[in-house]
């Protein structure tokens, strides 16, 4: 799996965890789909671009410990579009 298109058929879901799929990049235009999405747990992926998170106004919890986003400001300034309660970078 290169990303979470097969995911977002279904734009109910609430929770997604696509942990260690090999995922590499959050796009916009399918991220955009999740507008229920509260919970997004990518764990250990190869993810470098998170640009894509910001179409998560839903969104609460976010675990993006074991990729490739090295740089505090692009995930600051993505997350100043949400309502983050939860960030795990480790």
């Amino acid at each position: 799996m290169k990303g979470l298109s097969p995911f977002a058929r279904n734009n109910r879901l609430e929770i997604v965890d696509a942990s260690s799929c090999g995922i590499e990049s959050l796009p916009s235009h399918v991220m955009k789909n999740f507008t229920c999405l509260r919970e997004l747990r990518l764990h250990d992926n190869n993810i470098d671009h998170i640009d894509g998170i910001k179409e998560l106004k839903s969104l609460m919890i976010l675990k993006l410990s074991g990729n490739l986003v090295r740089s505090m400001d692009k995930i600051i300034s993505v997350s100043k579009y949400l309502s983050l309660r939860d960030l795990d970078l480790r």
